[in-house]
Order: C-alpha cells, then structure tokens, then sequence
C-alpha cells in the first residue's frame, strides 16, 4: 500500500509539472492581455483599480497555503474581507457574487480565466491540477468535524468532480450518490469530493491518471459552455 501511495504521488506530481508547465506557456499571451485589461478597466473608473492579483488562504493537504487569482471583485471588497477575517467565498456565499465583481471580472469568473494563476500553485506544489475543492479554513474545520477528511489528505485541485459537474444538478446528485446512499442534500458537493478520494485510495498510479484526464475534459466543457460565478 505505501509503495503503492508512493508511486501514485510520483506520477500525478510529474503529470502535474508537465501539464501546468505546458498551460503556463500556451497561455502567457491571455495573462498579459487579462492584466492590461484590469489595468485599463481601472484607469477608465478609478473605483475598480487595484492589484492584478490577489492571494487568499485555502488548505490543501492538511496545510494553509496562498491560492493565486485575478483580481475579479472591485478592491473596496478585498479591503472589506480582509477587515472582517473572512475568505471571498465565505463573503458572497450567500449574495449574488457578481454585484461585487469588476466588469472584466465578471467575464474572468463566466469562464473561470480568474483562476487561471492557480497553475503556479501547481508548478510550487501547493495543489495537483486535479483534485478535491481547495477548501477555506471554515469549512475544512466543519468537514473534519462530520469527518469529511478528504482536503486532509490529497492536494486540492484547480479542477475536480465539483468543477466538471458544474451546472448539472443531475450529475452532481448521481455522483454524491456513487459516494454515499445517504447523500444530503446540502452536502452533495462534499460528497463528491469524497468519491475522488474513495477512487484515489482504490486506483492504481495509471488508472488515476487517466481518471484526472477525463475530469481535466469535463471541465474543458464546463468552460466553454461559460458556467462560472
């Protein structure tokens, strides 16, 4: 079994340095013109002017780390999080989360572009291009509390379960259903970062890879069809 853990850790980090290497480079042309973007959109209104990029803390494996992103919500709501001790997400988990978003961000957030400086995160080890949801301290707690202990163990992804069935309310319930017979309703997404885990523990080196493949497709779809914020 561990030289079984050891060996699978060895071909997702190899596979993960590749490929995000590979995206990093393809798309250095849209980081460049995102950033220009954000700088002109600010310079036309000075109240949308702030950073190109921003970092917040999200746990992946156990440990706090930076996650890296554009800059898609208007800095007097960067300012605000910050005074209030809460993450982006906790913020507008139960607003409508594109009240609080540039005009260029929320093109960014549509096709999920605002989360294309992640793949450094990759490059630096802190997360796996496929994986659990990189979870905000709040609800990483609550999880291993009702011992949901998934984000404990693996890298959280850039893309998952949870990204791939974005939109699909049938999907998700069938796959938090492959995870669990007591599904909550509630809960689906955690479920169905727990059925990525439940196929990490069980598959080989080779047959995770090709699974990460196909998630890295379904959220290739999940962007096109344009299913953020």
């Amino acid at each position: 079994m561990k030289k079984k853990a050891i060996n699978e850790r060895i071909v997702k980090r190899i596979f993960d340095v590749v490929v995000s290497g590979f995206f990093l480079i393809i798309l250095a042309p849209f980081f460049i013109l995102i950033a220009l973007l954000l700088k002109l959109e600010g310079l036309m209104n000075p109240s949308l002017r702030g950073p190109v990029f921003y970092k917040e803390i999200r746990i992946s494996k156990g440990k706090p780390f930076n996650i890296y992103k554009f800059r898609a919500v208007r800095y007097n709501i960067l300012e605000l999080v910050k005074k209030e001790k809460v993450s982006i997400t906790e913020f507008t988990a139960k607003r409508n989360k594109s009240k609080y978003l540039t005009p260029v961000g929320v093109f960014l957030a549509q096709i999920y572009f605002d989360e294309l400086p992640q793949f450094f995160n990759v490059l630096k080890g802190d997360m796996s291009l496929v994986g659990p949801r990189p979870h905000v301290p709040e609800h990483y707690a609550s999880d291993l509390r009702e011992g949901i202990v998934a984000a404990k163990y693996i890298k959280a992804g850039v893309m998952g379960l949870v990204q791939g069935s974005k939109g699909n309310s049938k999907m998700r319930n069938a796959l938090a259903r492959m995870a669990t017979k007591h599904a909550i309703k509630n809960k689906t997404i955690v479920f169905i970062d727990r059925l990525y885990f439940q196929k990490y523990l069980k598959a080989s080196a080779i047959e995770m890879l090709f699974y990460d493949i196909g998630i890295m497709f379904q959220c290739l779809r999940v962007v096109l069809e344009a299913k953020g914020i």
